[in-house]
């Protein structure tokens, strides 16, 4: 230990860059990241004005009009026509937008099936935040 004392005594290059590397050390420590109060957020706001109808027959066109709000700002949506109980998706639309506002205007027409088939149209929303929402209308596909 005296060696190394002796060393840095007689090298004032070394002594200065301990010095300053256990002050950086010092004032690193030092410093605190201040506790940032994160801002409480609302989850984004989903309308689901078409479709609305509770039963479309084979070959209708199927009307799609959301509006998706947010406070302050939004993320991304999505919106999906899922056949239930398969899972399968028929159609699906994403915007990715940082505006206030999320508008899908847009239509699907049917296609052919063999059997009545049961619908879901799912609305999901994601805003600046991390918050989500998702909203959900079925309805049923008549095959006359």
């Amino acid at each position: 230990m005296s060696c190394v004392f002796i060393y840095l005594h007689k090298n004032n290059f070394m002594k200065k860059k301990i010095l300053y590397s256990f002050l950086f050390f010092v004032l690193l420590n030092a410093c605190k990241k201040e506790e940032i109060d994160t801002q409480q957020t609302s989850p984004p706001t989903i309308r689901i004005n078409d479709p609305k109808e509770l039963s479309y027959n084979l070959g209708d066109t199927v009307s799609i009009d959301v509006i998706v709000n947010d406070e302050q700002e939004m993320h991304d949506a999505e919106w999906f026509l899922i056949l239930n109980p398969q899972n399968d998706t028929l159609w699906n639309q994403r915007i990715h937008s940082h505006d206030t506002e999320i508008i899908f205007n847009t239509y699907y027409v049917i296609g052919t099936f063999l059997d009545q088939q049961n619908v879901d149209f799912i609305v999901k929303a994601e805003n600046a935040f991390g918050d989500k929402n998702t909203e959900m209308h079925s309805f049923v596909v008549l095959n006359p």
